[in-house]
């Protein structure tokens, strides 16, 4: 048993070291350049206010946001940490999910290729982006931990969770279905509430006070809804299988 133990912090410990690497040194990209010099001109405590868009996802202006006021452009060194710091927290939570449900090695494996797999690069090495993969990984933990009976932290996580990304909702519906099917009640609740909660707040910013970003049409076209949800289908399957995909495992390989 102790060997066990011993032997599973060996491989947290290699994935944490392979990740340091895949993440160390690569770079600030797009929304991160302008973010990074507009956080310099204002003074510390205007960043402790979410303003513009992120009325709409208030809690990703202190998981994220902030940490534009203490990044360079001329020194990388404070970016690559948080960058890479909040990927391994992700790796964390995500490697408990697995763990209900697989066992020895693949625990591990199946989260590294739930966020490294290549159509997630802009999620991973844009550090915006990574809010994505940080509040899905959250709300897949507060599963974990609804699972093995911790509600009120389960709760607690899917509020963070919920506020950080409204993308998060695609996930909190499956994750209550599966305890509401299992008639575990209590533990769906704690899933599904904070986001229902978190989408009626999205509607009253974006609709009732005109702020954030509003991405619900003020008049449904049904018909164009359906035209673009199956481009989405193509498209996911272009970014997942197709040309897109090879394409980036190629050049990355060729950098």
């Amino acid at each position: 048993m102790e060997q066990s133990a011993k032997s599973k912090r060996l491989w947290y410990f290699l994935f944490f070291l392979l990740i340091i690497y895949l993440l160390i040194n690569t770079g600030i990209v797009s929304d991160d350049i302008s973010y990074t010099l507009s956080a310099k001109h204002r003074h510390l405590a205007e960043n402790l206010i979410p303003v513009r868009s992120w009325f709409t996802t208030p809690l990703e202006n202190y998981t994220h946001v902030i940490w534009y006021r203490f990044f360079r452009l001329d020194n990388l060194v404070v970016n690559n940490l948080v960058k890479t710091a909040y990927i391994l927290l992700c790796f964390y939570f995500v490697s408990k999910f697995f763990s209900i449900y697989l066992s020895g090695l693949n625990v591990l494996f199946a989260p590294f290729l739930f966020i490294f797999f290549p159509s997630h690069d802009s999620t991973i090495y844009w550090f915006l982006g990574q809010h994505l993969t940080f509040s899905i990984s959250l709300y897949l933990f507060a599963y974990y931990k609804a699972y093995h009976d911790r509600v009120p932290l389960a709760l607690a996580l899917a509020f963070i969770a919920s506020f950080v990304s409204y993308g998060v909702v695609a996930v909190a519906f499956p994750l209550s279905l599966v305890f509401f099917l299992d008639k575990k009640v209590k533990k769906a609740l704690a899933l599904f509430i904070p986001s229902a909660i978190y989408f009626v707040f999205y509607i009253f910013i974006t609709k009732v006070m005109s702020g954030g970003v509003d991405m619900i049409p003020a008049n449904p076209d049904f018909y164009a809804i359906a035209k673009q949800f199956t481009l989405q289908v193509f498209t996911f399957v272009d970014a997942v299988f197709g040309p897109s995909m090879w394409l980036k495992v190629y050049y990355a390989f060729c950098q």
